[in-house]
């Protein structure tokens, strides 16, 4: 029987979250290019697997954060702010379990 090796399983557990972050990030991205591209927030809660009114309760304010940044001349650059939109959403989900 072989040995648990933890540090290659910290290794591993650090990749898959740097992974989920930025899938979030890309999930953020995408919802504010469908919306901005006309999507309804029906047709965006179908593609999510959700509801329409789930969708614009979890993504609606992080949408608008990083519409109106990019239209802005914020200091912050697109990566950062979908980084700060994949923030706001994962103390969003925490806070509703």
């Amino acid at each position: 029987m072989a040995l648990a090796d933890p540090i290659r399983d910290l290794k591993e557990l650090a990749t898959v979250e740097r992974q989920m972050n930025a899938l979030a990030s890309k999930r953020i991205r995408l919802v504010a290019a469908a919306q901005a591209h006309g999507a309804t927030w029906e047709s965006i809660g179908a593609a999510l697997g959700t509801t329409r009114q789930s969708a614009w309760e979890t993504y609606s304010g992080l949408v608008r954060q990083v519409l109106d940044a990019t239209a802005s001349d914020s200091p912050l650059s697109e990566a950062e702010l979908l980084d700060s939109a994949a923030d706001s959403l994962r103390r969003h989900r925490a806070q509703r379990r």
